[in-house]
């Protein structure tokens, strides 16, 4: 069963800032699993991934070989967080991949993964799947994971030094950093990420540099909210509307921003999905838009 367009895709804040690199088939792979996940899956579950969906999601041709040597290296990537106690958590994404004769593949993931992709409260980042597929660099993918983080405010600030760890262009235990030189990491990095991001998704950004001395020691990210459009007058999308704002606190503005992003169907399970968890919830509005990122 193919996954819907505009499926949302959520993971822990940990994640989204932790250290790791991956190519962007990889990303790719992950990212459809993570667009399966529900909490009520058991750990022992399989995430099913096809090839030919994979492809024609990202609108690009996709060896076999290249899907396997993918996996191959997912089974050895290495993410670094650091968890909230100051501990250093070294993580593998998955357990296994296996490939069958219809082209594919069966995803297992890592026992301790899964608390950052299912047990979900308060700190974590949600976006949608199909604006991550469309994005053809692995930079430009993870700085849209970033952004999206900080929705709310429109201002992300980081040092370079920690932008290029999380991006693992930068190894603070031998000193040794790619992209060394400002330009080339500006041209390959930055520029990359910023037509792509604007072409690609519902965000866009600029970028102001501060400099210590003669060097370029921290970048800020200024970039706009998600854009929103006229919505089609249909019974059914003014009931999703009404029960967005009236039974989950939203906004007019943000429902309707929803409503234009999200298919009715992702809508109503995510919905379900936080009014089980409403006694827990303080504030019923605040979860809500930030789960859909208004």
């Amino acid at each position: 069963m193919k996954l819907e367009e505009k499926r949302l895709v959520v993971q822990d804040n940990a994640i989204t800032t932790a250290r790791y690199t991956m190519t962007a088939l990889e990303k790719n792979i992950m990212y459809m699993v993570m667009a399966q996940l529900d909490k009520s899956d058991l750990p022992t579950k399989y995430y099913r991934i096809s090839g030919k969906e994979l492809m024609e999601r990202t609108r690009k041709k996709i060896k076999y070989d290249e899907l396997k040597e993918a996996t191959n290296r997912l089974l050895d990537r290495e993410l670094v967080i650091i968890r909230e106690n100051g501990n250093y958590l070294q993580i593998r994404p998955i357990s296994s991949a296996e490939y069958d004769s219809n082209g594919m593949i069966e995803i297992g993931l890592d026992a301790k993964i899964r608390p950052y992709l299912f047990e979900l409260k308060n700190n974590f980042t949600t976006y949608e799947l199909n604006m991550v597929l469309s994005l053809d660099s692995k930079f430009s993918k993870r700085l849209y994971e970033m952004l999206a983080q900080f929705r709310s405010t429109g201002l992300l600030r980081l040092s370079v030094i920690e932008f290029k760890e999380r991006l693992k262009l930068y190894d603070s235990k031998t000193g040794e950093e790619q992209y060394e030189k400002w330009s080339a990491f500006e041209k390959y990095v930055l520029k990359v990420a910023q037509r792509e991001i604007a072409e690609h998704t519902d965000l866009a950004f600029e970028y102001k540099l501060k400099k210590t001395g003669k060097k370029i020691t921290d970048i800020e990210f200024v970039f706009n909210r998600p854009k929103v459009v006229t919505i089609p007058k249909d019974e059914t999308v003014t009931r999703a509307v009404e029960r967005l704002t009236t039974d989950f606190r939203l906004r007019q503005d943000q429902a309707e921003n929803i409503i234009t992003r999200f298919s009715l169907k992702d809508i109503n399970r995510t919905l379900y999905d936080i009014s089980l968890k409403k006694k827990d919830i303080g504030n019923i509005g605040a979860y809500t838009a930030k789960t859909f990122g208004v």
